[in-house]
């Protein structure tokens, strides 16, 4: 996944590029170190739309994510993409 991530003041907007499309991020909110959103998006090869959940918490340069969809509950981590 590549995540394209917008802060402005306690709201946050952007994408997620998954494998199999790309979802825009709706519901973003900010507190202080955490944040949360969901993504919506028809997934390639799909009639079925995807509903994504996120929550997450920066710690240091990192993002720890954990993402829950119809399939379960997976975390992991983010970091910058070192490219501008």
């Amino acid at each position: 996944m590549r995540l394209s991530l917008e802060a402005v003041a306690d709201k946050l907007y952007g994408s997620v590029k998954y494998p199999t499309g790309v979802g825009s991020i709706y519901d973003g909110k900010i507190e202080g170190r955490r944040f949360s959103f969901h993504t919506s998006h028809i997934p390639q090869f799909e009639s079925e739309r995807a509903i994504i959940r996120f929550e997450g918490e920066l710690v240091g340069g990192t993002l720890r994510l954990l993402t829950a969809d119809d399939q379960g509950v997976a975390k992991g981590e983010a970091t910058r993409d070192s490219e501008p």
